[in-house]
């Protein structure tokens, strides 16, 4: 569909996610003026509009109550126009009940919200018509809100102090408790206990939507739109970023609290950027969220018949959440009960993100293309920020198409096979074997695309959407040969990549060979390499106790230990993961899942711990100059942190990298609001370095950083060969298949280019630099010599065929 004026709908979108229900731009007005029925441009019951009124009357209530004086909570929003309070205040609790969110960061961001409404008001008249004439003078296109409103509080000589943690938590709870006395759209209720929590810790509080939300939610699709998400996909390409643009470089209005460059920002590594200037990571950044995307049309009917229908198609609910609940059993006792309950809370969650993302897609449906606005986290990881991305869930992935398409030729058929058998899971085997599965399979994946309902051949994949989008995309292979047009992203995946960067950076051999650095015959599969030695240890184990341990560990695995018991833990050793997380991920991931019934363990815990430690010794000896590599960087920044330092780093890029974590004190915040007393514990920053968590974060954040670089550099590289358009997940590098021959080969290229340099000897020699040598010595610390280097051959990766495949 094509609308007159593109920035006048963003606009009208970036208001929409502020107010949601207020002045709400519907992107089928043109589309039903068009065809004689303007009425149905009016929206009826709409969430925010049905709301706004109560949670504003509620509002006047507390701030002026009929006797005494309002609470501080309230006391802090007098002077602000209620009607604004109560939209911000409901927006922002209606963007975030998709999924339980914990009560104190929802507290904290509807004040971060609310505060900035402060800011404005402290201005007086003059103030206002000055912070208006600024942004009329500046035009929508360019404004940067945070600057502009910083400028005129300065100007006018306006001081306004910010809110400390316990008064963020204080407001934004007493206003949550508003919404939930006065509408009937959320309930506080228990969360699970983190699994790092300490012993005895109590289950935190979270905010969910209300069984009669849900029900609504499934009954009103419709009218999902107005529970999109604050912020929305473009329809215009976003702003550039660049050195002078770092707080609000993607969206042209300042309708929305400012996008800053770097989510969970620091300001000195916001001044670093600025002032340091990294180029190549904001070329990069603005050629990834230049991609043009569009809804891929025969999901999104799918999507709209499994939803409309209820259809159960047996599709894993992260992939699609299932229309319908599952029944309680018969006879079931408490504690069935009970994990039957959490279950069905856990997939309620999943149904309204999904139905509320849906939602979205319909409504972008009707443009010809749209942009997904990209930032970084503060390793330099590249996040798009939108919930409608590349990097969401399978159906989300399945719904999203390059918006222009290239005709695929011999060599983009060959690529789009390898891409839809690794969806199947087909991924362990050569390239060829991958093609010949496809053709083997090729009538089953024709007719899935033509039946989706009823030829199920597509749920059996991976990632069934994404197949399912993939066996279209075949069909029409099958109907216009090499000249399809097609517009499916072609992902090509790192071989756990964490490690694929700590071996080629101490070029170790061993590690090169175990994560595909080094070409062979088909992709070595180092999460079995590791279940392999597991394995082993069980059936050598001699130690008494343990033996029986063993013997439980082989008898729940069938005699055969899979690369499922050890994948997630090899894939987060890299990032710092020992055997005390990796219990944890067993209970989590293996045990916890099967039923307690059947279960071989006398001590559950116990035999998670037990084969934890063997899954941490067979990984080190799997990756050796990895783990020696992770040791230094852990000593090095507790060594830095023992002078009481943050920790800083430069990528190979250029980008700034602030590591600080500081040690936290809890505080309680009690209060009474009509009537219910709250009780939420904050923890406030000190202003001590917590060295524990220093040397912990260090490996991951570094790796990070370093994967991010290689990604960032692959995108330059790429687009200096006309290949501009990006699905970009980390260490999964996707573009059309027709360049997928040419990708293939930057993305190994860029590895290089940027290892041919010794990233470490860098880091090395950027770390002593911050070492306190009085502190260092009093705690007898220093930072030891980096590990000797082995002897991969970095040229290697250049013709390994499976290092990003």
């Amino acid at each position: 569909m094509t609308y007159s004026n593109l920035e006048a709908v963003q606009a009208e979108l970036e208001k929409r996610g502020r107010d949601l229900g207020a002045l709400r731009y519907d992107t089928r007005t043109e589309k039903a003026t068009e065809k004689g029925r303007a009425d149905e441009t009016s929206f009826g019951s709409a969430l925010v509009a049905r709301n706004v009124v109560n949670v504003k009357e509620a509002l006047e209530e507390a701030v002026r109550p009929p006797k005494g004086r309002p609470l501080a909570a309230f006391k802090a929003i007098e002077g602000l126009d209620l009607g604004v309070v109560a939209m911000v205040t409901l927006s922002t609790v209606i963007g975030k009940i998709a999924k339980a969110t914990s009560a104190v960061r929802l507290s904290v961001m509807l004040a971060d919200n609310i505060f900035h409404e402060v800011r404005k008001a402290a201005l007086d008249d003059e103030g206002r018509k000055h912070l208006a004439n600024l942004i009329k003078k500046n035009g929508a296109q360019g404004r940067d809100a945070l600057r502009t409103l910083d400028y005129a509080l300065e100007a006018h000589s306006v001081d306004v102090p910010e809110w400390d943690e316990v008064q963020k938590v204080t407001i934004g709870r007493a206003l949550i408790e508003l919404v939930i006395q006065r509408t009937d759209l959320i309930e506080a209720t228990e969360g699970d206990v983190p699994a790092n929590a300490k012993k005895g810790a109590k289950p935190p509080e979270v905010i969910v939507a209300t069984a009669s939300l849900n029900e609504w939610i499934a009954n009103h699709r419709e009218d999902l739109r107005l529970m999109s998400p604050v912020y929305l996909p473009m329809v215009v390409k976003p702003r550039d970023w660049h050195a002078g643009n770092i707080y609000n470089g993607c969206y042209l209005t300042n309708e929305q609290a400012p996008v800053p460059f770097v989510k969970r920002k620091k300001k000195k590594q916001m001044d670093r950027l600025r002032n340091e200037n990294p180029e190549t990571v904001f070329e990069a950044v603005n050629l990834i969220q230049s991609t043009a995307w569009r809804i891929r049309k025969p999901v999104l009917r799918l999507l709209r018949r499994i939803v409309d229908e209820k259809l159960d198609l047996g599709i894993d609910a992260k992939s699609f959440p299932p229309m319908v609940d599952e029944p309680l059993p018969e006879g079931a006792d408490w504690k069935t009960e009970k994990d039957h309950k959490k279950k069905q809370s856990e997939i309620e969650n999943l149904r309204t993100l999904a139905l509320t993302n849906l939602s979205t897609a319909e409504e972008f449906d009707d443009f010809d293309r749209f942009y997904v606005p990209h930032h970084l986290d503060t390793r330099g990881r590249v996040y798009p920020i939108p919930a409608l991305n590349p990097q969401g869930a399978d159906y989300i992935k399945g719904l999203l198409e390059f918006a222009d398409g290239k005709p695929l030729g011999e060599a983009g058929i060959y690529w789009l096979k390898v891409h839809t058998a690794n969806l199947f899971g087909v991924d362990k085997v050569p390239f060829e074997d991958r093609v010949a599965w496809v053709d083997q399979n090729w009538n089953d994946l024709l007719a899935s695309a033509m039946n989706p309902t009823g030829h199920l051949f597509w749920t059996e994949a991976d990632k069934p959407l994404q197949a399912f989008a993939a066996c279209v995309e075949l069909l029409g292979v099958s109907m216009e040969g090499p000249e399809y047009v097609s517009r499916m992203p072609i992902a090509l995946d790192g071989s756990c990549s964490g490690l694929q960067h700590l071996g080629a950076a101490f070029r170790c051999e061993i590690t090169g060979k175990a994560v595909n650095l080094i070409d062979g015959p088909k992709p070595n599969d180092i999460y079995q390499d590791v279940a392999d030695k597991v394995q082993e240890a069980l059936e050598g184990e001699t130690v008494e106790g343990n033996k029986v341990i063993a013997q439980q560990w082989l008898a729940f695995c069938k005699g055969k230990v899979s690369r499922k018991i050890t994948k997630r833990p090899v894939m987060t050793f890299p990032y710092g993961s020992k055997a005390p997380g990796f219990t944890q991920q067993l209970m989590d991931d293996i045990i916890k899942k099967e039923d307690p019934k059947t279960l071989p363990f006398d001590e559950p815990r116990v035999a998670a711990q037990y084969l934890a430690n063997l899954i941490e010794k067979a990984v080190s000896a799997t990756v050796l100059k990895a783990a020696e590599a992770m040791e230094w960087m852990q000593s090095a920044a507790s060594t830095i942190a023992a002078g009481g330092t943050v920790i800083q780093w430069t990528t190979p890029l250029g980008f700034p990298v602030v590591q600080e974590y500081r040690k936290e004190a809890s505080r309680r915040v009690d209060s009474v609001v009509f009537g219910t007393r709250l009780r939420s514990r904050v923890n406030e920053e000190t202003d001590d370095i917590d060295a524990r968590k220093m040397a912990n974060a260090i490996s991951p954040n570094v790796v990070h950083s370093l994967d991010s670089s290689h990604l960032l550099l692959t995108v330059v590289r790429a687009a200096e060969e006309g290949i501009d358009q990006f699905a970009l997940i980390h260490d999964s590098f996707g573009t059309y298949a027709a360049d997928t021959p040419r990708f293939f080969s930057i993305i190994r290229e860029a590895f290089v280019e940027m290892y041919e340099e010794d990233v470490f000897d860098y880091l090395e020699r950027e770390f002593l630099s911050q070492v306190d040598e009085a502190a260092a010595k009093k705690k007898r610390k220093k930072i030891p010599a980096l590990p000797i280097r082995g002897s991969l051959e970095l040229e290697a990766v250049e013709s390994s065929s499976f290092a990003f495949a």
